[in-house]
């Protein structure tokens, strides 16, 4: 049961199953879902999603231990609980209403995120050295972060 229930967090609710592109797939739901998730919850969104990102980031590291030790296989692809808590990170913070501007923001988080998870400069691709779940998740974690922050400069200095 355990193993069961690892796979599918790790797997970003079977996201990571899709056969192209499976980080790619499983970063856009998590990207539509937090705008439902933000429009819904209104002026609470930014508390409601980082708590979420939070949650997803914690036991996105337990699932994925167990995953690449079931997959014994580092880092294995279907393993896209990591792009969840990376996309997550990078948009939490910003509130959805369905206006241009919030997609445009949304679209750009999602950008900024896809690009530093696939390029890995440094310090991202160093954090990838650290052993089971934990190595897993925190390159995403810190693509994250980093997109967070430009994608909060863009807002507060040009949009």
């Amino acid at each position: 049961m355990k193993i069961k229930i690892a796979k599918f967090i790790a797997t970003g609710c079977y996201t990571g199953l899709f056969p192209i592109a499976p980080g790619t797939v499983a970063s856009l739901v998590l990207l539509l879902l937090f705008m439902l998730l933000s429009f819904i919850s209104g002026p609470k969104s930014q508390v409601f999603l980082t708590s979420l990102t939070l949650i997803i980031t914690l036991v996105g590291w337990w699932a994925a231990s167990v995953a690449e030790q079931h997959y014994q296989k580092k880092d294995p692809s279907v393993v896209v609980i990591d792009e969840w808590a990376g996309m997550g990170i990078s948009v939490m913070l910003i509130p959805f209403d369905g206006s241009l501007k919030s997609f445009f923001l949304y679209a750009l988080g999602f950008g900024l995120f896809r690009f530093f998870d696939i390029i890995k400069p440094f310090p991202i691709n160093r954090l990838e050295r650290l052993k089971g779940g934990l190595g897993i998740m925190m390159d995403d974690v810190l693509a994250g972060v980093i997109s967070l922050v430009l994608l909060l400069l863009i807002k507060d200095c040009f949009v």
